[in-house]
């Protein structure tokens, strides 16, 4: 496997297992703008906007998701160090708006949008949020290790144990998916809070997971920062699936740099290559 892992990431396809078929990545198109240390993506409504925290330069980056052409911004003056961005099922955007202590609520508007209200509670520098379907919002405070829980603006449950937790999302159950990133793992969870799974260890080798998505297939991608990889696995699986990276920083097809966002859609993957200040769009299939 690993001979054959580095002959794949000597020409940038990588193919291995997915149920009784293969599955392969391609390097695609990487964005040309400069971006400041990108985190995470988020897709627009009608998926042809890539909405990216543009950490170091305060900002949401709004990119085509086809060609990766900046196309606009917008909280420029509003936020600071914006790390992760969220549409949620009535349409608003939650920004963790992470050295500003709060999650700031956009409405967006075409390659706009328009900051209306904020969410700050027990949690310091944010940098995972979840707008759930059932309407609770997700925060996790990467300052003070905890993942904290409203229902109509209030906190109903604020739990702690984590170590600089990050992304959280939500899969096809409803139940959630956490970065637990200086703890090494990815963590699947009830609404409640309930632990499921444990992603951790040898078979996985996590080193600061960040930023995750979940495909339609119910895939679940995560960027993981210091091994310069995005790893593929799925519920019940102890290992990768696939892998994007060489396991060392690099920059062109097949290698990453502290990869922190990704987003994906049909056979679409988006990457923040966050250390190379840009996106980049490999092209998944089976």
């Amino acid at each position: 496997m690993r001979t054959l892992l580095a002959l794949a990431v000597a020409v940038a396809l990588f193919t291995m297992p997915l149920g009784a078929g293969t599955r392969t990545s391609k390097f695609v198109a990487a964005s040309k703008a400069v971006l400041g240390n990108p985190h995470d993506i988020e897709l627009s409504a009608d998926a042809k906007l890539l909405y990216v925290s543009d950490v170091n330069k305060n900002r949401i980056a709004v990119l085509d998701s086809d060609t990766l052409e900046l196309v606009a911004t917008f909280g420029e003056r509003e936020l600071s160090g914006p790390h992760d961005i969220e549409l949620g099922p009535n349409g608003k955007l939650y920004v963790a708006d992470t050295h500003n202590h709060r999650i700031a609520i956009y409405e967006p508007d075409g390659k706009s949008a328009k900051l209306t209200g904020d969410l700050k509670g027990p949690f310091k520098a944010p940098e995972g949020v979840l707008a759930h379907p059932s309407g609770r919002i997700f925060v996790a405070g990467a300052w003070s290790d905890n993942l904290v829980v409203f229902e109509n603006g209030k906190v109903v449950l604020n739990r702690k144990g984590y170590d600089a937790p990050h992304d959280i999302e939500v899969d096809a159950k409803g139940n959630i998916w956490l970065a637990d990133a200086n703890n090494n793992r990815v963590v699947n969870l009830t609404p409640d809070l309930k632990l499921i799974e444990e992603f951790k260890g040898r078979a996985f080798g996590f080193n600061g997971p960040r930023y995750l998505t979940i495909d339609s297939q119910g895939v679940i991608w995560v960027a993981d920062k210091y091994t310069h990889r995005v790893l593929a696995t799925y519920p019940g699986l102890r290992g990768a699936l696939h892998v994007i990276g060489t396991g060392k920083a690099g920059k062109g097809p097949g290698k990453l740099s502290t990869p922190e966002g990704v987003a994906s859609r049909g056979q679409d993957l988006w990457i923040s290559d966050s250390s190379n200040n840009r996106v980049v769009r490999y092209l998944i299939t089976d």
